[in-house]
């Protein structure tokens, strides 16, 4: 019984003086600066994220049926969204800055080009119909345009 209780004394004196020990940083493991949470962390490609209009808003959207028609050439209502432009019948745009982003809408800023003008426009898209149908508002228009996703 003696040899328990010298032995439990034991393991108690060990385990208090190993508590009072906080190891040092070795010079072989630097420690790197921490960040508070609140500051985001920057990567190289920031800039480039805030041009990309995310993937569910891209694809082939027209206006009427016969848009979406690959064989027509005079597919006036259609809209081609890529990564970081549309494509209308007689225009494009380039987006010069993605300002806003959620589950179903986004809104940019957009460089036009087309029959030999330039001019910049903010453009809304929202999702509809579980992303079968897309919503283009721009300031400068008075209707909104609807297409359906080709």
């Amino acid at each position: 019984m003696k040899t328990h209780t010298i032995l439990a004394s034991c393991l108690i004196l060990a385990a208090c003086d190993s508590a009072d020990k906080v190891p040092e940083p070795s010079e072989a493991e630097p420690m790197g600066e921490v960040l508070p949470p609140e500051t985001p962390v920057q990567t190289p490609d920031t800039a480039e994220t805030a041009k990309a209009i995310p993937a569910k808003f891209q694809g082939r959207w027209g206006l009427v049926a016969a848009d979406c028609d690959t064989g027509r050439s005079d597919a006036k209502g259609l809209v081609e969204i890529g990564p970081d432009s549309m494509k209308f019948y007689e225009s494009m745009a380039k987006v010069d800055q993605i300002t806003s982003v959620s589950a179903d809408r986004m809104t940019a800023e957009f460089d036009f080009e087309g029959e030999g003008q330039e001019w910049e426009r903010t453009v809304m898209l929202r999702l509809e119909n579980n992303g079968k149908t897309l919503i283009r508002t721009e300031a400068e228009l008075d209707l909104p345009a609807e297409y359906t996703r080709c």
